[in-house]
């Protein structure tokens, strides 16, 4: 049995535990924005499918900093924006949207694409940043 271990660049994370814990929490934040009756949510610029595109772009780009198997990253995503437009229907105002899958698709590949890039190493920056010196 193999194990796949963290890259250097997330084992070297101080503060690993908080960046973690803020990926579940933006995670949830998704979830029950997108299963929240739209009479409850306040209006916001752009359309909804651009606040799907944005969200799951911004996702993919900080698991992608923290776990290193990014397309097992992009298809718990993919798999995750899928599951809550089956569940949008139960929820009052809500409906399931193709439209909207494939902009949490396309979202998810661009914060991918964007992890392989320098902007891949954010989070090692803000790391340095807030946590240098502490143990």
């Amino acid at each position: 049995m193999t194990t796949t271990r963290a890259p250097d660049s997330v084992r070297a994370l101080r503060g690993v535990k908080v960046w973690w814990f803020l990926g579940v929490v933006s995670l949830l934040a998704v979830c029950i924005a997108s299963l929240t009756p739209l009479s409850y949510m306040p209006k916001a610029p752009g359309t909804d499918k651009t606040h799907h595109f944005l969200s799951y772009a911004l996702l993919a780009f900080w698991w992608a900093q923290l776990v290193p198997q990014r397309l097992r990253v992009g298809f718990a995503l993919i798999a995750m924006g899928a599951a809550i437009e089956v569940l949008q229907p139960i929820v009052a105002s809500r409906n399931f949207e193709w439209l909207d899958m494939a902009a949490n698709t396309v979202g998810v590949g661009l914060g991918l694409a964007l992890a392989r890039t320098r902007f891949g190493h954010t989070l090692q920056a803000l790391d340095r940043l807030l946590f240098r010196g502490r143990i």
